[in-house]
C-alpha cells in the first residue's frame, strides 16, 4: 500500500481534528473549523452578502416555482435546528464574523427537478479576505474513483449506502458558528434576517474529519 506524504498544512489540519473533534451524548460529533489564521483578519461580509442576496430575491421573484423550493430549502435546515435566526443583540455582539453569499442549483436529471441551496465561503470580504482564506485544507479522506471501480470487480456482490444529509449531521463547536452566517427572508416585505448554520457545510475549504 502506498503512503501518502501529507504536507505541512495537510498535517495541521490532521492534528487539528484529533484535538478538536468530540462526540456529543446524542451520538453526533462536534468539530472546531481549522483555522490557519485568526478570523480576525476577515474583513466586513454582511454588505457584500446583502447585495448579492437581493439580487438573488429579484431573481427568484421572477421564478415563484424555484422561489417556494428555495425557501422549503432553507425551512428543512431550521426546522431540525440545523440553521437558527439571530436576534438584534446575538448580530451585534462584538466578535467577527462571515456572511456567506447562496444560490441555487437546480438538478434537471429527474422528473421532479430538485434545487440545493450553494453557499460561497470564498467570496472576499471588504478587506479582499474570505472565510476559505483562514481556513486549513486537509488531505483528501475519499477514494480515487477509478480505484473504487476496481474494487467493485474483486466481489460477486457488492453494495453501496449514501447517507442523508451527511454533512449536516455533524455539529460545528458554538464559538464558530458566527463564521457561518446567511442572509434570508421569505418575501421582500419581511425584514432580513441574519441565519447562523450550526452544522458543518458545503462550499468552504476545509475538510472533515475520519470518524
Amino acid at each position: 500500500m502506498n503512503t501518502k506524504i501529507l504536507t505541512e498544512e495537510e498535517r495541521a489540519c490532521e492534528k487539528h481534528y484529533e484535538a478538536n473533534t468530540r462526540r456529543l451524548e446524542t451520538g453526533r460529533y462536534e468539530v472546531r473549523l481549522p483555522l490557519s489564521d485568526s478570523a480576525d483578519k476577515v474583513g466586513d461580509s454582511y454588505d457584500i452578502a446583502k447585495v448579492k442576496f437581493l439580487k438573488l430575491e429579484q431573481r427568484l421573484h421572477k421564478q415563484p416555482q424555484i422561489k417556494k423550493n428555495y425557501a422549503d430549502f432553507l425551512e428543512e435546515y431550521v426546522q431540525p435546528g440545523h440553521m437558527k435566526p439571530l436576534g438584534a443583540a446575538e448580530v451585534k455582539r462584538n466578535c467577527p464574523n462571515f456572511y456567506m453569499p447562496h444560490h441555487g442549483v437546480v438538478k434537471e436529471t429527474s422528473s421532479t427537478p430538485k434545487l440545493r441551496v450553494v453557499l460561497n465561503g470564498s467570496e472576499k470580504s471588504s478587506n479582499g479576505v474570505s472565510l476559505n482564506d483562514i481556513l486549513m485544507t486537509g488531505p483528501k479522506v475519499q477514494d480515487d474513483l477509478f480505484d473504487i471501480v476496481q474494487r467493485f470487480r474483486l466481489h460477486r456482490i457488492v453494495m453501496s449506502s449514501d447517507v442523508k444529509e451527511l454533512y449536516r449531521q455533524v455539529w460545528v463547536y458554538p464559538d464558530d458558528r458566527y463564521l457561518q452566517r446567511i442572509l434570508w427572508r421569505k418575501t421582500p416585505d419581511q425584514p432580513i434576517t441574519t441565519y447562523e448554520l450550526n452544522t458543518v457545510t458545503y462550499g468552504r475549504a476545509a475538510p472533515f474529519p475520519r470518524y
